[in-house]
């Protein structure tokens, strides 16, 4: 788990993701061209500590029956916040679960058949695999990614076209990412195909 915690913080894919940021934050859900989930969770101080879970832009992960998720990859704080719940001071920076759900906001895509790239972060820690499942208008649709159990941080991209709120089915999410190993996710974005 080391060599994760130095992907996870620090190097070139640091600098990197700070400049995507950079780019990213200046548009609006009209002209920006991804949405994205940073899957994670703090803990605040209040009540015992609150829990901050995600960070996200126009994709959203929910926990619901069947879609439930726990933290994953614990990263330790470099320094005590006054904001953090004393004896907590660290971050999970993935969850992880059986299934995870995310919806894109109605008015980022709107409801129909739409060309996307969606990319998965996740950490190569065991052996398995996960599935991107979704749909189009050939019924339900499954992508899968085998892992490794190399302690590496991944990113899988698929080019798939789906349909996204689509209002007229019973669907509860978008797409869903598969692991019966619960192989952790720690971010998902899914990018406009024009």
């Amino acid at each position: 788990m080391d060599s994760v915690r130095a992907s996870v913080l620090g190097g070139a894919s640091w600098k990197c993701t700070c400049a995507w940021v950079g780019l990213e934050l200046g548009r609006t859900i009209q002209d920006a061209p991804d949405a994205w989930c940073f899957l994670r969770e703090s803990y605040i101080k209040k009540d015992g500590g609150i829990p901050v879970k995600n960070f996200e832009r126009w994709l959203y992960q929910r926990d619901l029956p069947g879609y439930e998720t726990t933290p994953a990859v614990k990263i330790n704080q470099a320094i005590k916040m006054w904001m953090v719940d004393p004896g907590r001071y660290y971050d999970y920076v993935a969850r992880k679960g059986m299934g995870i759900g995310f919806d894109l906001d109605e008015n980022f895509l709107p409801e129909g058949l739409h060309s996307l790239a969606v990319k998965i972060s996740y950490f190569d820690g065991e052996e398995g695999a996960f599935k991107l499942v979704y749909r189009n208008n050939r019924g339900i649709q499954v992508r899968t990614i085998t892992t490794t159990g190399k302690d590496q941080v991944k990113t899988a991209t698929f080019f798939i076209k789906a349909r996204i709120n689509d209002a007229g089915t019973d669907n509860i999410f978008d797409f869903e990412i598969h692991s019966k190993e619960e192989i952790p996710v720690s971010f998902v974005r899914v990018i406009k195909n024009r």
